[in-house]
C-alpha cells in the first residue's frame, strides 16, 4: 500500500493503472533510479508547474532554518520559540505556555 513511483505500461495508458501512484515516462523512471537515492529524497509533485524560487527567498529559508537550530542548540529557550506561531499547539493539543 501506498503511493508508489513506477514506470507508464507500454500502451500508454496510465489511468487505469495508477491508482492514485505517480506513473512518469519510463526513461525518466531509469534517470531517477540512477541519480537520486529513493531512501534520503523527499519528492514533491504538483498538477501546475512549480515556480522556480528566487535565490533571496531561498537564502531567508536557509538562515532562518540554521538561526532556529542554532537557538536550539545553544539553548536559547526565548528565540527558539520566537519561530513558532502562538497558536502553535503540542502534538495533545495544549499550548506552549
Amino acid at each position: 500500500h501506498g503511493i508508489w513511483i513506477h514506470g507508464m505500461p507500454l500502451n500508454g495508458d496510465r489511468e487505469k493503472f495508477t491508482q492514485g501512484c505517480l506513473a512518469i515516462n519510463n526513461d525518466s523512471l531509469k534517470s531517477l533510479e540512477k541519480n537520486i537515492d529513493y531512501k534520503k529524497t523527499v519528492l514533491i509533485t504538483s498538477h501546475d508547474e512549480f515556480k522556480k524560487a528566487k535565490k533571496d527567498d531561498i537564502a531567508l529559508i536557509l538562515s532562518s532554518i540554521y538561526k532556529w537550530k542554532e537557538a536550539w542548540k545553544v539553548s536559547n529557550l526565548n528565540e527558539y520559540l520566537s519561530y513558532y506561531s502562538k497558536d502553535f499547539k503540542r502534538s495533545d493539543r495544549s499550548d506552549f505556555n
